[in-house]
């Protein structure tokens, strides 16, 4: 009954077998915080293009020539991208806009995009390539005013 049990060493192998969930854990926070911070870039040059977009929009009144005002509401919006990524190059990621524009409707819609390198994944997982697309909307509207609806 005097028997000694010898437990040196239990604590290493649990610790060893644990490291591979831990750095997985690591990884994927590490990429996913990434990840996130790039959609909250990319959404929020997406709203500052159309917010520019809006205020084109908005600057005269809608008549006949609604194509060309919605044209150039989206040259607004693209400019300001354009302008955005010349400001925040080497600072922030580029993102690559693209502002459609819909007559019956009366929006333009950007759409803004960058590309994500998830280094430690690709380190992690020997992926070839682990670069992910992160994309976001933001539209703006010509909502009529108040003289608008008085003439109608």
């Amino acid at each position: 009954m005097n028997a000694k049990i010898n437990n040196r060493g239990q604590s290493a192998a649990l610790i060893a077998t644990m490291m591979i969930p831990i750095l997985m854990a690591l990884v994927l926070v590490c990429d996913a915080g990434l990840v996130f911070q790039a959609r909250r870039w990319t959404q929020s040059v997406a709203d500052l293009s159309a917010l520019s977009g809006g205020q084109q929009l908005n600057a005269t009144r809608f008549d006949e020539d609604n194509q060309v005002k919605l044209r150039l509401a989206a040259q607004a919006a693209q400019d300001t991208c354009r302008v955005h990524n010349e400001l925040n190059a080497g600072l922030a990621p580029t993102v690559t806009c693209v502002a459609t524009e819909d007559v019956n409707a009366r929006t333009v819609t950007v759409s803004a995009s960058t590309t994500v390198n998830t280094y430690l994944l690709q380190l992690f997982l020997g992926a070839g390539n682990s670069s992910l697309i992160v994309t976001s909307t933001a539209d703006a509207e010509f909502v009529f005013g108040i003289e608008d609806e008085m003439d109608q």
